[in-house]
């Protein structure tokens, strides 16, 4: 049993017609501290009418519709604390979350446990042996879409350097929730980016996300934001599937994003494909977090440039901000303490 599950009730949900018990409050509950493609594990506690049901998510109790037919009977729900894995598909203005595995896919639901780490499980690892993991789960996955996933879409008429990232991240959740390899790989990506979020801290990140739907053709597909004074650093990359990389660096201030592309020194800079890339990346961003303006935000092209050396890479551009800033940090410790 795998699908789309709507919640609704006052201050967020679907018109599927299911609700949070309690409504606007524990729809703000459910929100806070999450954000789109999160994991979260739920335990089913009784059914309701109809395909819908009790579920319980970190002790908020809400109704949501399973994907069973509208006249279910009770021997069709899965049976009371049945762990049910879901993946945030939407927050606003409606919450959806999609069921990625029940007591009937037993593979999925494996996954799910498998990854379901927490933060303070890797908390000591150095910050290399973190990123290291990180990309490892990262191309991992992105083999696996570019295998099963991808391909499969052009048929449909979903092109992959097509414009339509909605469908695109559809598409790609619907898979996630369906494969139990894709669901692994997925949450381990979730939870090593959150952890390189929290590492890094000091540096100003406060986002960093894999986004694979946003350039199906490309690899390693990623965006970051940190804070600045008077505005926010965006920066933005990917690994086209022939050629280097190409990285996105720019400043978002009131309702304008300044950026500069950077390309390898192989690269023309005349090139069109590259040029495309901004408006996708900031489609996304803007629905992942709203609260960042860029959904409003016009888009500027300070410049096209060439690297000095080596090809951009954004997670070793994050590493060294990082490293930069803790030994900053620690330099202020010792002074401080002498």
């Amino acid at each position: 049993m795998a699908g789309v599950s709507g919640i609704r009730g006052s201050g967020g949900g679907t018109g599927a017609g299911s609700d949070f018990s309690g409504g606007r409050e524990n729809a703000a509950r459910f929100k806070q501290g999450r954000s789109l493609g999160d994991v979260v594990c739920g335990i089913f506690l009784r059914p309701e009418s109809g395909n819908l049901g009790w579920v319980d998510i970190d002790g908020i109790t809400l109704l949501a519709r399973l994907p069973l037919p509208e006249n279910a009977r009770a021997e069709d729900f899965p049976p009371p604390g049945t762990e049910l894995y879901f993946i945030i598909e939407a927050l606003e203005p409606e919450i959806m979350l999609h069921l990625a595995s029940s007591a009937g896919s037993a593979a999925s639901a494996g996954a799910a446990k498998r990854a379901s780490f927490t933060l303070s499980d890797f908390g000591g690892l150095p910050l290399a042996r973190q990123a290291s993991l990180y990309a490892t789960a990262r191309d991992s996955l992105d083999s696996l879409l570019r295998q099963q996933l991808w391909p499969t879409l052009q048929p449909e008429g979903i092109r992959p350097e097509g414009p339509d990232t909605a469908s695109l991240r559809k598409a790609f959740i619907s898979f996630v929730g369906n494969h139990a390899r894709a669901l692994e790989l997925y949450a381990r990506v979730r939870l090593w980016s959150e952890a390189l979020v929290s590492a890094c801290r000091t540096a100003g990140l406060v986002y960093f996300r894999h986004l694979p739907w946003l350039a199906p053709t490309a690899r390693a597909v990623e965006c970051a934001l940190l804070a600045r004074d008077g505005g926010s650093e965006i920066l933005a990359g990917l690994r086209p599937a022939s050629g280097a990389a190409v990285m996105v660096s720019g400043i978002l201030k009131e309702d304008c994003f300044v950026y500069t592309l950077l390309l390898p020194q192989s690269s023309p800079t005349n090139s069109p494909e590259p040029e495309r890339f901004p408006d996708r990346f900031a489609s996304s961003l803007a629905a992942a977090l709203p609260e960042t303006g860029l959904s409003d935000c016009k888009l500027r092209c300070l410049a096209i440039r060439q690297t000095s050396s080596g090809t951009p890479d954004l997670l070793a551009s994050l590493l060294a901000r990082c490293s930069v800033s803790g030994h900053h940090a620690a330099r202020r410790h010792f002074i401080k303490r002498i």
